[in-house]
């Protein structure tokens, strides 16, 4: 039987999905070129990339 995902699991992937859309957004319309040249956005994207790492070392792997 599976449980209840835990209140950090949740905030963990509510973290994930929140900063995959936003790197899309910081990064949408723009080719690799564009994005080297755009210092804000690639910024802001490898910082979203960042958290989502460190948001997917908090979830609980173990089998439920």
């Amino acid at each position: 039987m599976r449980s209840m995902p835990s209140e950090r699991d949740v905030q963990a992937w509510t973290d994930i999905l929140e900063n995959a859309r936003l790197a899309l957004a910081f990064t949408i319309g723009l080719d690799e070129a564009a994005l080297a040249h755009d210092t804000k956005s690639f910024y802001a994207a490898t910082r979203c990339l960042e958290i989502i790492s460190e948001a997917a070392r908090r979830l609980d792997v173990t089998e439920r």
